[in-house]
């Protein structure tokens, strides 16, 4: 089966112009909701509703990490 996967065309993915803007828009309200006090504990249980996993990678001299969180980006927008 991992043969007629093998041999399928990659499909391109197409993003919006603008998404990255929006993108950086959306991630500043949220940084903004989880520094307001009287809506970081609602705010803070829909981040983690919609991250399902967090995998740490340490780089070859093992002393940074990179995080990757694995979840419902969509969701986030």
């Amino acid at each position: 089966m991992g043969h007629l996967l093998s041999n399928q065309p990659e499909e391109q993915v197409i993003f919006h112009p603008n998404m990255s803007a929006y993108y950086k828009q959306e991630v500043s309200n949220v940084m903004a909701t989880l520094n307001s006090s009287e809506r970081r504990t609602e705010a803070s249980q829909h981040l983690r509703a919609m991250i399902d996993k967090v995998v740490l990678t340490p780089n070859e001299a093992g002393d940074e990490l990179t995080i990757d969180l694995i979840g419902d980006l969509a969701g986030l927008l």
